[in-house]
């Protein structure tokens, strides 16, 4: 089988806070209510997409593929200086935002 690293975030109801009305919550993930303790897990796994899709039906886990990262090394900062005079900024023109009934006057 052809299997694929994803990252896995698990929402799991521990216990809920017996004060007052609880309001539930509709969304992506567990169903949870603003007084209910939960824990939340996040990890990395291999799955086929079968083994995917049978995670995604699980409302306490939201799953996603790993994307490839890594870091970019800083450059030295070019000082732009003041600009020369009057005008728009770089860029502005060329999108015709200066002519844009929602630009102030």
């Amino acid at each position: 089988m052809n299997e694929q690293d994803y990252v896995v975030l698990e929402v799991r109801p521990k216990r809920p806070v017996t004060r007052g009305a609880p309001t539930p919550i509709r969304g992506a993930g567990a169903p949870f209510t603003p007084r209910t303790v939960s824990e939340a897990t996040v990890s990395v796994a291999s799955f086929s997409a079968r083994e995917v899709a049978s995670a995604r039906r699980d409302p306490g886990v939201a799953v996603a593929p790993l994307l490839p990262m890594r870091l970019v090394a800083p450059v030295a900062r070019l000082d732009a200086g003041v600009p020369a005079g009057p005008g728009s900024a770089w860029g502005v023109e060329a999108v015709a935002a200066v002519g844009s009934p929602f630009t102030p006057a």
